[in-house]
This record gives C-alpha cells, sequence and structure tokens, in this order.
C-alpha cells in the first residue's frame, strides 16, 4: 500500500511456481512493477544441484554446479524458463526489469563482458535488463568509463548500490580488517546507461540503521533530481 515495486530476490535460487507468479500479480494494483532476479547460476554462480528444475539436475553429476556443468539442452531450458516468467510479469503489466547481479568473483577480464552480452542476447527483447557489478573494479578509475560505455551500447540499465564494504565483502571481513562499528561506503557512481530507466538499490541496514534516516532520504532524493541523460553524479 506505500511502494509502487519491489524487488524479488527469491527467484535467484528457484523458480516459483506459476500460481505463484499468477497471486503475486493479482494481488497488485496497476502500475505496480515487479523486478526480478534469474537464477544464479546464469551470473556465473556455483549453485547446489538439487536446487536447479528436474530436467536439468538429472542432467547433472556434480552437488553443485555451474553452466559449464550443463548440457546445451539444460541450459536452453534455463533461459526458456526464465523468459517464460519475466514475460508472465511483461504480459500483465506489472514487469520492471530483470536484475542481472555479477558475484565478487566476475572480475574485469578479457572475455568477461561477453558473458554479459550472451545474457542480454538469450533474454527476450521485451524484457528490460539491469546490470550490477558487486566487484567495484568495474565502477573505479579508467574502468568505469569503460563499463559505463558498454553498457549504454547494450542498453543495460548500469545499476546504483550503496553497499558498505564490511557488508559486500561479509566472509571475508575479518581477514580484510573491515570493522562494522566504522562503516566505509564503497564507491557509488551514478551513471544513467539505459534509455528508460535508472535502477538505485538501497540497501537495508542492521541493528538501530536498519532504517534509513532523514538525512540519507534526503541525499538519496537530492541524487535523484541531479540525474541527467549524462549520468553526471559520481560519489
Amino acid at each position: 500500500s506505500h511502494f509502487p515495486g519491489i524487488e524479488i530476490d527469491g527467484t535467484s535460487y528457484s523458480f516459483p511456481p506459476d500460481k505463484t507468479l499468477d497471486t503475486w500479480i493479482a494481488s497488485t494494483p496497476e502500475g505496480f512493477r515487479f523486478h526480478l532476479k534469474p537464477l544464479g547460476i546464469l551470473v556465473g554462480i556455483q549453485v547446489p544441484s538439487a536446487s536447479l528444475p528436474r530436467p536439468v539436475k538429472e542432467t547433472v553429476t556434480k552437488q553443485k554446479a555451474t553452466l559449464k556443468d550443463l548440457p546445451d539442452q539444460a541450459i536452453e531450458y534455463i533461459w526458456q524458463r526464465t523468459n517464460d516468467m519475466f514475460l508472465r510479469f511483461a504480459d500483465a503489466r506489472r514487469l520492471g526489469c530483470a536484475i542481472f547481479q555479477f558475484p565478487l568473483s566476475f572480475k574485469p577480464r578479457e572475455g568477461q563482458l561477453e558473458k554479459v552480452v550472451e545474457c542480454r542476447r538469450r533474454l527476450h527483447p521485451r524484457i528490460p535488463m539491469a546490470v550490477e557489478f558487486r566487484e567495484r573494479l568495474w565502477l573505479t578509475g579508467t574502468q568505469l568509463e569503460h563499463t559505463v560505455t558498454f553498457c549504454r551500447q547494450h542498453n543495460l540499465a548500469l545499476i546504483v548500490a550503496d553497499d558498505l564494504k564490511h557488508e559486500l565483502y561479509w566472509p571475508e571481513r575479518e581477514r580484510m580488517g573491515l570493522d562494522p562499528s566504522r562503516p566505509e561506503r564503497m564507491p557509488m557512481p551514478v551513471k544513467v546507461t539505459h534509455t528508460d530507466f535508472l535502477f538505485a538499490r538501497v540497501h537495508r541496514r542492521e541493528g538501530s540503521a536498519r532504517l534509513l534516516s532523514e538525512k540519507e532520504v534526503e541525499e538519496w532524493g537530492e541524487r535523484v533530481r541531479r540525474v541527467d541523460t549524462d549520468g553526471m553524479i559520481d560519489e
């Protein structure tokens, strides 16, 4: 009753039943939008084989799998199910965008962007695509310009995420000497790269900081007001 959209992360683990998707759609008003993630295996994440759709997991012998472990027909099946899911929302005028969140292990090196292009190629053309590179090397130094140019060439929305360093590197925070009591914000360039929209992920925090302060709300409002098609804001 308060917000015009929602991000669904559970779809990165498994495909919800069609009945569940229809219930979500039917329970929301005109103008509401769902922003959903595809299965994690499509963005290079190693996943438990048991979490894959039955026709796919029957082709896998390992307990955990990546796309490299799947035969072509299994990959085709996943993409077909992925497009069917997104188009279900699009047909009902409830789709915002597809969120492709590439993990920390997805670092800038030769051949990586071709994988993003392949995702865009396989994703149905009616489905807007947003990309998040959790590895901030994509968004710093001279690489930032290359990343922005690439996203604009392929009409991909480059997601703005307000990660804190100890949250982003949670599994390794002790080894890296990251102190949660002294939070450090990661680089957060705001660049408009899609012709129709900008996608920002404003993260929930922990404990007493789990809600945005009035100051943070004002800062986000100012960012949105200042954004133009040249992506003028750098933070």
